[in-house]
């Protein structure tokens, strides 16, 4: 799905981070990688890691609170449907087949022992602020809004 995301949400953003936001926000044909980004600019400490297993927690608790509000939850097939029937362990396994992997794939993070992810460049996080990091959060909630006004026409 193209229009995700236009040239002002990604304004004033450094090059590296551009790149990261379109990767997880353009042409979507799920969610994942947006909600992944969005819980990433949260959790990622200083030193550019963060936990899977926080990052876990976000991103269930993403989908329960759109199934509690009556929202659409996902494109259907979906692997945690209901997101309330699914343990914690369903849902790491969604998330290092499916998003995380192509986080991976892409160059954007890679595994640090068993739940931890440091998130490449280190560089790029080094310098991040928290102005930035609200920015990334708010193009990952604005292409979200998107998606789904998209999925329910």
């Amino acid at each position: 799905m193209p229009g995700m995301l236009n040239e002002d949400d990604l304004f004033g953003l450094s090059k590296g981070l551009k790149s990261l936001v379109t990767f997880a926000c353009s042409h979507m044909t799920r969610s994942y990688k947006a909600v992944v980004l969005a819980a990433l600019m949260q959790l990622v400490d200083d030193s550019a890691r963060a936990s899977v297993d926080a990052l876990a927690h976000q991103f269930h608790g993403f989908y329960l609170n759109r199934e509690m509000l009556g929202q659409p939850v996902e494109r259907r097939p979906f692997a945690l449907d209901p997101p309330s029937g699914n343990s914690m362990a369903d849902v790491l396994t969604l998330l290092w087949r499916y998003p995380l992997e192509r986080f991976r794939r892409a160059g954007h993070v890679m595994r640090v022992g068993g739940h931890v992810l440091s998130l490449l460049p280190a560089s790029l996080w080094q310098d991040i602020g928290m102005e930035e990091r609200m920015q990334v959060w708010n193009c990952c909630q604005r292409a979200l809004r998107r998606y789904y006004e998209r999925l329910v026409k």
